[in-house]
């Protein structure tokens, strides 16, 4: 929990701690080793969505939202990222 929560300060605009202990963040190849599929992405966000409500911190609606867009984006990457390189791997298996 602490590489997420570092990585979530940096990506806001926080200390680079997350960059200088683990290094620059590749969501796509960070997680490239996962079958995620949409529906994980789905899960996923309900959970985030519940966890900034349920947080110790109030959490006004107007930054939940931004920070659901981050997710929603960051996961996104995700997904693009798998589709692209298995569209490869199909492409380079033809030859």
């Amino acid at each position: 929990m602490v590489n997420f929560a570092d990585y979530l300060l940096m990506r806001t605009g926080g200390p680079p701690v997350y960059a200088v202990r683990v290094g620059i963040p590749d969501i796509g190849q960070s997680h490239a080793h996962l079958d995620i599929k949409e529906r994980q992405v789905e899960k996923f966000l309900d959970h985030m969505e519940e966890a900034l409500h349920d947080c110790r911190f109030d959490f006004k609606d107007e930054h939940v939202m931004p920070l659901m867009d981050f997710f929603r984006y960051q996961a996104t990457l995700i997904l693009v990222y798998r589709r692209r390189r298995d569209e490869l791997i199909r492409r380079s298996s033809l030859f």
